[in-house]
């Protein structure tokens, strides 16, 4: 049943951006879609650039709205402190894992303060959210082992609706219409985001909390064997991406200390940290560092298939801040990945931690699938 479920949304994901191509050219001048998939579930953005306060600049007006099913991880013991597998009558396999169903919705505006011509959009552009979350966890009765989400005295623990603000500003330069999928450039964006209590933040569970947040990736073009083709033969191209996230407050949700904030948020070190667990490491002081090499293949039909490998070496850093628990974590491996229609990449990874293991004692991962490329 699941399959199917996936292989709709991603029918229904293929559609959409047909649509969305066939736009007339004056429509395309006004809005804009982002669409980030998930596993079961989306989320979509709407951008509108139709109202600029200043000329020469754009003034874009976002909606987004996203939500899915998912199994996510809480590695927690019913004291707070971090699980690591050991602590009896839990098994590691299944105990921190759960099933959480989560919706999301953001209204705010950008506004470019520098143009950027080489990439036609804004170079520098700051950003303003009212950010609304609603999720709700689901208990497995059936489950033979106890979830440990469920076990501790936490307040969030069968879910959380809460609001927030974010307020950042964005440097964008990464040129990303290169005909043979080459990136190139530097992005970075600061930010901080503000969810107090008194922002209807205790209806459902409660919510106090203040993250500040820096993230950067860049990427530098390496080689292109036959760079006035048509068609991508092979090229490649290096990625970094680097996050820290600092958060405070007298009740910090489960789903913050499992993210890193900024423009776009993402997963935390239970993602970031390639052959992790989902979850891990849900510290209030967080950093990640992803490197990669990237190799595109020759493509398959122009604007068609374009498969690649990707090696990469990852490092983090975490930080409980509340009791003695800190760490740094080292992973690598390698992948294949393949771009389809121009619109999203399918990414299949072997996966090696080298300096921890996994909860079931493994030092690797021998398969991982996500959508899009890492960063």
């Amino acid at each position: 049943m699941k399959n199917k479920i996936i292989f709709l949304l991603i029918l229904v994901f293929l559609s959409l951006m047909q649509i969305t191509a066939q736009e007339p050219a004056d429509l395309e001048d006004l809005f804009f879609i982002e669409l980030s998939p998930r596993i079961i579930g989306l989320d979509a953005g709407l951008g509108y650039r139709g109202l600029p306060l200043f000329s020469g600049l754009d003034t874009i007006i976002w909606l987004t709205l996203g939500g899915g099913y998912e199994s996510v991880g809480f590695f927690r013991k019913p004291d707070g402190k971090p699980y690591t597998g050991s602590l009896s009558g839990y098994d590691p396999r299944t105990s921190p894992f759960y099933w959480r169903i989560n919706s999301q919705f953001a209204v705010g505006l950008a506004q470019g303060l520098i143009w950027n011509d080489r990439i036609e959009k804004n170079l520098i552009e700051i950003f303003f959210f009212y950010k609304f979350r609603y999720d709700v966890h689901l208990e497995d009765s059936e489950a033979d082992d106890p979830q440990l989400i469920f076990d501790g005295d936490f307040v969030d623990k069968e879910g959380i609706l809460h609001n927030s603000l974010l307020l950042g500003i964005i440097w964008q330069d990464v040129d990303k219409k290169h005909i043979h999928k080459i990136l190139s450039g530097i992005e970075a964006d600061i930010s901080i985001e503000w969810g107090p209590e008194f922002l209807a933040n205790s209806f459902i569970s409660r919510t106090d909390f203040l993250r500040l947040n820096l993230t950067a990736r860049a990427f530098l073009p390496i080689f292109d064997a036959a760079p006035e083709a048509a068609q991508n033969m092979f090229s490649i191209y290096f990625g970094a991406f680097f996050a820290i996230d600092y958060l405070t407050g007298s009740y910090i949700p489960i789903n913050i200390l499992q993210t890193f904030g900024g423009r776009y948020p993402r997963q935390g070190l239970g993602f970031a940290m390639r052959g992790f667990e989902y979850g891990r490491f849900s510290s209030r002081f967080k950093a990640v560092n992803n490197l990669e090499i990237r190799m595109n293949l020759p493509e398959i039909g122009k604007g068609v298939f374009m498969p690649g490998l990707v090696f990469y070496f990852d490092t983090g850093y975490y930080n409980f801040l509340d009791f003695e628990e800190q760490g740094l974590l080292f992973s690598t491996g390698a992948g294949i990945f393949i771009n389809v229609f121009n619109i999203t990449n399918f990414t299949f990874y072997m996966q090696f931690v080298l300096n921890d293991t996994r909860l079931t004692g493994d030092f690797y991962n021998p398969i991982a699938m996500e959508f899009n490329l890492h960063f």
